[in-house]
């Protein structure tokens, strides 16, 4: 069940009624009805689950050596200068920060939502599809 205090404008999410399923980027009216409807709105919107698919569509690269095990995306990030990478195990579900050569666990993440949120928070920027 997503909640309104997981969202944030611009999160994606899957729009389902009446057998239309499209994606949305969720906006302050998505969230307002979350917070006022949230049963109803559990039933239309739903999160999408992290993929290799989506990963990619995010600019991730799949890991094809002998550092980053074939199951693992990478995205490389310069936080303030820091070279860092969020790494995303797609069959474990967890996905962690590597800075500095020192890798932290941050939290087991899977939906996109989330993954976004998390990006955010570390970036203050939001990450956004290649074209």
């Amino acid at each position: 069940m997503i909640h309104a205090k997981e969202l944030r404008i611009r999160n994606i999410l899957n729009y389902d009624r009446f057998g239309e399923s499209r994606i949305v980027i969720i906006d302050h009216d998505h969230i307002r009805m979350c917070f006022d409807f949230n049963d109803e709105f559990n039933l239309y919107y739903k999160p999408i689950p992290i993929t290799e698919e989506w990963l990619l569509k995010f600019g991730f690269e799949k890991g094809n050596n002998i550092n980053v095990p074939i199951n693992v995306y990478s995205l490389n990030l310069n936080l303030d200068g820091i070279y860092s990478i969020i790494k995303y195990d797609v069959k474990n579900k967890y996905v962690h920060l590597t800075q500095r050569g020192v890798s932290v666990y941050l939290k087991e993440l899977e939906n996109i939502h989330q993954l976004q949120n998390l990006y955010f928070a570390l970036t203050q920027k939001e990450l956004t599809l290649n074209d």
